[in-house]
């Protein structure tokens, strides 16, 4: 039990500093008002921000299960940088992995992947921002945060219109009829 308080023990006992660059990630993030999202590939550490005006998206979420060599073919494609395009992706994120459990390789964690993951990335001419040098972040400078707005829902917001107006009429009818209906009560 001494080595959980003296910090050697290992394993989920062990604590895990979280780097400045996370937090530094999410200054930035609270700083800019702009609605976007971040793209986290191939998927997001535990240490992310995301908000409702930035939402974060992973690689699967745009790939389905796409393994990490699948994603270094998908970016050399020039169909990758039009598919962020579309999903209003500002920054692209490499995470740094802190718990050694998304770039695996036989089970055993990977620095090669990574790599080879962050030098896909580096070679579609998108901007890497130099502030953070072990958190690997993109940005894309021609980003579009588009809302789409569903069929469903533009149909139920004409209904409500609707039915807002006929509430109105109605109101207009019951207070104008209860008015009349008072004048003759006192007439009498």
């Amino acid at each position: 039990i001494r080595a959980v308080f003296t910090g050697q023990a290992a394993g989920n006992f062990r604590p895990l500093e979280l780097t400045h660059e996370y937090v530094d990630l999410k200054d930035l993030l609270v700083n800019d008002t702009a609605p976007y999202r971040t793209l986290w590939m191939p998927s997001s550490d535990k240490f992310v921000y995301s908000s409702d005006i930035h939402p974060l998206l992973t690689s699967d979420s745009l790939w389905k299960n796409a393994s990490i060599s699948a994603l270094a073919s998908i970016i050399e494609n020039a169909e990758f940088l039009n598919t962020v395009q579309n999903a209003g992706v500002r920054y692209i994120i490499v995470p740094q992995d802190l718990e050694k459990r998304i770039f695996l390789s036989d089970y055993k964690y990977d620095q090669i992947q990574r790599d080879s993951l962050i030098d896909a990335v580096t070679k579609t001419g998108l901007r890497r921002l130099p502030e953070f040098q072990e958190l690997a972040v993109f940005e894309n400078p021609t980003y579009e945060f588009k809302i789409v707005i569903p069929e469903y829902v533009e149909k139920q917001e004409y209904w409500s219109r609707i039915g807002l107006g006929l509430s109105v009429i109605s109101l207009i009818l019951f207070f104008g009829l209860a008015l009349l209906g008072g004048k003759k009560i006192s007439t009498q």
